[in-house]
């Protein structure tokens, strides 16, 4: 367990609404959760991170992760004070030079990240702690704030039937026999069939 303050135990995970449609840079800026892989145990911990400082969409994500921090990062957890995001395949094509593809009007941004001053460590025996990049009275306002809105949280119904596939039943299994067969024609060596 990393070295913070204990802030909480709890048997039930606190309810967080999320809207089943929200892009990644919204996601980023309102809740981040972050599971260790099951097969590696010494890291068995969770981390939750909401109310970045900072959010960088796009191409410009390079950038932000250029810049060296302003702060060490502290010896309790390296993911406090850090930037936590998602990358999409197509990002790719801002390290390497590759063939374009047609922009992808109705997805999200191709990469999104957020810095979190502060992130919450919870280990393998339900054992909390904050962990902030600076602390000091910012870090103990943000723990009462975290306090106070967790009560407050109303319990959401899971989503309903209005999610739909943008590739159902019959489309997506003529793309996997369309990707088998490029395969087979030594055309490509992989394939990921994404849905929406």
């Amino acid at each position: 367990m990393p070295e913070g303050r204990i802030v909480s135990r709890t048997d039930a995970p606190v309810p967080i609404p999320l809207a089943s449609r929200v892009s990644p840079d919204a996601l980023l800026a309102a809740v981040l959760h972050l599971d260790s892989p099951a097969l590696v145990r010494h890291l068995d911990r969770t981390i939750v991170a909401a109310c970045p400082d900072e959010v960088a969409t796009g191409a410009p994500v390079w950038d932000a992760l250029r810049r060296p921090r302003a702060v060490a990062a502290p010896a309790a957890d390296p993911m406090a004070g850090g930037w936590i995001g998602l990358l999409a395949d197509r990002l790719a094509g801002t390290v390497e030079l590759l063939p374009g593809s047609p922009p992808d009007e109705a997805g999200p941004a191709a990469g999104a990240i957020a810095r979190y001053p502060a992130v919450i460590v919870i280990d393998d025996d339900c054992r909390a702690c904050l962990v902030a990049e600076r602390p000091g009275p910012e870090a103990d306002a943000l723990l009462e704030a975290v306090h106070a809105r967790a009560g407050a949280l109303p319990r959401v119904p899971p989503p309903g039937s209005d999610v739909r596939s943008s590739l159902p039943g019959a489309m997506y299994e003529a793309a996997v026999d369309h990707a088998r067969e490029l395969i087979l024609a030594g055309d490509v060596y992989q394939v990921n069939i994404v849905q929406r």
